[in-house]
């Protein structure tokens, strides 16, 4: 037990048992909210290596910038802050999140420059879905604005989707678009366009009827 000024009464802080009728272990500062601090000696230097801050409902701190907190026998995942950025670093094998909370969404947020919090990644619990710039993403990917890629691939043949618009892959090496969950457009493997059956085709706004040539005169 330690008491201030050497006396006897008064009693601030103890290490081991509190009272006689405790056999759990403890580490106490009972000043009202007065810090504990952990330091060692580093290559001559003393640093804080640990701070529990008590008028922030016992915060845990490592105080340094680029100071460790490390997890592991070779300390195989670490996080940290360097002054600027923070990084969490996994050094051996694959790294996983797992949310083992029933039905409930992980999710993403950044905050803009004016302080407002977003959540923009969200991936749900009960359909495994995930929505950017969505809460509640309707499909496997669900996208809430403009998006940009390189390319578009389709895994597979698939029907027209129950959707206003879309784009698919009705059959090998083809390409479709359906409007009204319904197919309007195909170009094929060979490269041939079809407009099906039943659907008028349009030029300059004039409704062909007939047969419909288009020509190069090259």
């Amino acid at each position: 037990e330690y008491y201030p000024d050497g006396t006897s009464a008064g009693r601030k802080a103890y290490i081991g048992q509190g009272s006689s009728s405790s056999d759990i272990f403890t580490i106490a500062n009972e000043s009202s909210n007065a810090d504990i601090f952990f330091s060692v000696n580093d290559g001559g230097s003393t640093i804080t290596a640990l701070k529990i801050d008590a008028s922030e409902t016992g915060q845990v701190k490592l105080p340094n910038d680029n100071q460790y907190l490390s997890i592991g026998e070779g300390s195989d995942l670490r996080m940290r802050h360097n002054g600027s950025n923070s990084f969490i670093e996994n050094i051996t094998g694959h790294f996983f999140f797992d949310s083992l909370s029933h039905g409930s969404k992980m999710q993403f947020a950044t905050e803009d420059s004016s302080g407002t919090k977003e959540y923009v990644l969200n991936i749900t619990g009960d359909n495994h879905r995930v929505g950017i710039g969505t809460n509640s993403p309707g499909y496997k990917l669900d996208v809430a604005g403009d998006a940009r890629s390189d390319r578009l691939i389709f895994r597979t043949n698939a029907s027209a989707p129950t959707a206003d618009a879309a784009i698919f892959r009705p059959a090998d090496n083809s390409f479709g678009i359906s409007t009204g969950n319904t197919e309007r457009v195909r170009i094929n493997s060979v490269g041939n366009l079809a407009i099906n059956q039943g659907n008028k085709f349009y030029l300059d706004g004039v409704a062909a009827s007939g047969d419909t040539y288009i020509q190069s005169d090259t």
